[in-house]
């Protein structure tokens, strides 16, 4: 009976944070909803920054009057094709925006606007370089036909290779034979 008596003794001064009444000037952890130690909430409006956006816009294929967009999650190492209004997991396509390059996504309650992602800038200021033979090919690179000739002659290279080692073995287990039957 003591012990329950102690308990009431400690609880009544948060009997009207129970009911419901207290004031803000009465909470002792107001400071903590308003300044979370677990970051700020979302408020579910749009995100414009992606660079810590829980998925990445990677691509776009257009195929007649369709369109299919590549959306990576880095987390989970996954990507997905997903066409507008198209869900797979959390993520949901809602619309590009041709003009901006922008992709609207949801990703669970969260909507996010997305830039496209670009690759690492590998040679000549381009992603991928210049096609061989095409308009952007430089003096450093081989035309069409010179990269033709070239493969021409790396084959005929492996041809003769194949061929010596074929008559290599066939002397070798020409030699052996003849050992054998001695």
């Amino acid at each position: 009976m003591r012990v329950c008596a102690k308990l009431v003794v400690r609880l009544l001064p948060l009997l009207p944070l129970l009911a419901g009444r207290a004031g803000a000037e009465q909470v002792p952890f107001n400071s903590l909803l308003n300044n979370s130690p677990f970051g700020q909430t979302r408020s579910g409006g749009p995100t414009t920054d992606a660079s810590n956006a829980p998925v990445e816009f990677r691509g776009v294929v257009v195929e007649g009057a369709e369109k299919i967009f590549s959306v990576y999650e880095p987390e989970y190492r996954r990507s997905f094709w997903l066409k507008e209004n198209e869900t797979e997991g959390r993520i949901t396509v809602r619309h590009f925006d041709e003009a901006a390059s922008t992709l609207s996504v949801e990703y669970g309650s969260d909507v996010l606007q997305l830039s496209i992602r670009r690759g690492p800038k590998l040679m000549n200021g381009s992603a991928l370089g210049p096609f061989a033979g095409g308009p952007a090919a430089s003096a450093g690179q081989p035309s069409a036909e010179e990269s033709t000739a070239s493969t021409e002659n790396d084959l005929a290279a492996v041809r003769q290779e194949i061929q010596r080692r074929r008559a290599a073995l066939r002397l070798q287990n020409e030699t052996q034979a003849a050992l054998v039957h001695r």
